[in-house]
């Protein structure tokens, strides 16, 4: 998910960040020593060695997590562009003897197939609008507008803004839904192509439908007007 990616890069943001407060551990020797003092500037110059040879090495260390992390997590998105792309081209004969570099032009292809790009960037659409065969460039929100590129990142960017942390609206829904196939579920095998959007919150998401109704019903479910979001379009259907 958007939000959980936002996290992590918050999280090693502050991790960078982390020892720029240790300062505070020097500020706290020196409150009680006198600098004017020969004995005790020798020891607030002793420390300050010592002090910025072991920050040096806590930072170090905490740079080389980072960029492990940072690195795992572009491996992690690479498997999964692979596996979207090795679905795309699953059909086609001989497609398992192409390389990459090969699927992903015949994606585009028939991309520039279907798509053309949108001579009204700047036009916005209401949510309940027909987006079948268009993809969104951005999305705005009680009026805060967010670039967005797939319509699964519309959906995290409408539940981010609506729910945030609440959950108890959408869990007390979803306990009282007796449809025969509700539209959110704690279950993700009760869909065939489950999409979590909240932490143990499911979805069905096979198609953009899916995804925008999904929206739709967030916003009736916390009381926000569809007049309170805009889609903005890259590309539209030929």
């Amino acid at each position: 998910m958007l939000e959980k990616k936002e996290q992590l890069k918050r999280i090693l943001q502050e991790l960078q960040e982390s020892t720029s407060n240790l300062e505070q551990i020097c500020d706290l020797f020196q409150d009680n020593l006198d600098y004017f003092n020969e004995n005790d500037r020798n020891r607030i110059n002793e420390f300050n060695k010592i002090f910025d040879l072991k920050v040096q090495k806590i930072d170090e260390k905490i740079k080389s997590f980072v960029r492990f992390v940072e690195k795992s997590f572009a491996l992690i998105e690479e498997e999964k562009l692979q596996e979207v792309v090795n679905k795309m081209c699953s059909n086609i004969p001989e497609s398992d003897k192409w390389t990459t570099r090969q699927k992903i032009n015949y994606i585009k292809k028939i991309f520039r197939q279907i798509y053309k790009k949108n001579p009204e960037p700047e036009k916005a659409f209401p949510l309940t609008y027909n987006f079948e065969w268009c993809l969104p460039s951005s999305i705005e929100i009680c009026g805060e507008k967010r670039n967005i590129s797939f319509w699964d990142e519309a959906l995290y960017q409408v539940v981010n803004v609506v729910c945030g942390d609440n959950k108890s609206l959408l869990i007390n829904f979803i306990s009282q839904d007796k449809s025969n196939k509700s539209m959110f579920s704690l279950t993700p095998s009760t869909y065939e192509r489950p999409l979590e959007i909240i932490n143990g919150i499911y979805i069905e998401s096979k198609s953009t439908c899916d995804m925008l109704k999904a929206c739709c019903k967030l916003l009736d479910i916390y009381g926000v007007s569809y007049d309170n979001v805009h889609i903005y379009l890259s590309h539209l259907s030929k």
